[in-house]
């Protein structure tokens, strides 16, 4: 029934509203999508027409797949950190295809992602099967393309835990070596200081009794 129809295109708008949330994450003030323009949302919402698109002030910058940072993690091993916007939200190409890879864009260009939810509830709202249907299958095409960028996502943070192991046990390592060569055994050192204050303090008083003249030696 349209009713119907209708609270499912409200529950899609509710959907859409979220991904552009997940889209402008920031961790510690910095915006995890929107490459060096890390203190930029990646996307914005034009507050007269509703429309979606990347962020001006990072334009092509946020489309691209070198905008990446990578963390030196061990002699010669870097672990890239980052995760670039179109990798997840994709664009819009001119012909209003959809496209994840690298392409020649601009800060209008639409967030195919975003795009999708909006086709499927202007369907929804006016009635159009088809256009649910196509919806619905560009759905599943970002749904497998999100889950590759989540594996490769779990793949680092595996990677990073493997890492952190292996210079956990180095970091023992080194303590135990600088251990040996630096550290006492504090009940050992007290035995020999005790030990040569005895022999001190007995030689002290061997040589007091040799040299100590008596009373009658003076007057003589």
């Amino acid at each position: 029934e349209a009713s119907d129809l209708i609270k499912i295109k409200e529950e899609i708008d509710q959907l859409k509203d979220h991904l552009i949330q997940i889209a402008n994450t920031a961790h510690a003030g910095r915006h995890i999508f929107s490459g060096y323009k890390t203190d930029m949302p990646l996307l914005v919402v034009d507050e007269v027409s509703g429309e979606v698109r990347y962020n001006e002030f990072v334009g092509d910058l946020a489309l691209k797949h070198d905008e990446i940072f990578t963390y030196n993690v061990g002699l010669s091993e870097q672990v890239q950190v980052n995760t670039v916007g179109i990798k997840v939200f994709g664009v819009v190409n001119p012909d209003g295809s959809g496209n994840y890879g690298e392409v020649t864009a601009n800060e209008t260009s639409e967030p195919h992602l975003i795009k999708i939810f909006e086709d499927l509830s202007a369907a929804l709202e006016n009635n159009i099967p088809d256009g649910i249907q196509q919806a619905l299958g560009n759905i599943e095409k970002s749904l497998e393309q999100t889950l590759s960028v989540r594996a490769e996502v779990g793949a680092k943070m595996n990677r990073l835990e493997l890492t952190e192991k292996k210079l956990e046990v180095q970091i023992g390592n080194v303590r135990e070596l600088l251990s040996y060569n630096e550290d006492v055994d504090i009940a050992e050192i007290s035995m020999h200081i005790s030990m040569a204050e005895n022999v001190y303090v007995s030689s002290l008083m061997v040589g007091a009794k040799i040299i100590q003249p008596t009373l009658v030696e003076f007057l003589r």
